[in-house]
């Protein structure tokens, strides 16, 4: 989840609500991008969510990647469009693809 930047006054306590209901869900791995971001790790982390991980900007969550996908795991990337999170999308789907041995397509029997 990156920063919501539409927010105005309330984008702090909007931040750290967002990390609660994340804790009290049934979402495994937080990985919070953005300075914004940063109360949402926080309030999970204290919320109880154990898996939490915070990066300060897209650059440094590509250049560091601190998430293992397993086979069924479901990613959600979720920001403003301003964050750009579509760039750390490319990237952590350019890991996963490379790791993983391309599936056999079957065809249909006409």
């Amino acid at each position: 989840l990156g920063d919501m930047l539409e927010l105005g006054e309330n984008a702090v306590a909007m931040h750290e609500a967002l990390g609660r209901r994340v804790a009290n869900s049934s979402i495994d791995v937080l990985w919070a991008i953005g300075p914004l971001s940063e109360h949402t790790a926080r309030s999970a982390r204290a919320a109880g969510l154990k898996q939490v991980h915070w990066s300060a900007d897209v650059p440094q969550a590509m250049s560091e990647i601190p998430i293992e996908t397993q086979e069924r795991d479901t990613l959600l990337f979720k920001a403003s469009r301003g964050v750009r999170l579509e760039r750390l999308y490319e990237a952590v789907r350019g890991r996963i693809s490379t790791r993983r041995p391309a599936r056999k397509r079957s065809r249909a029997k006409n």
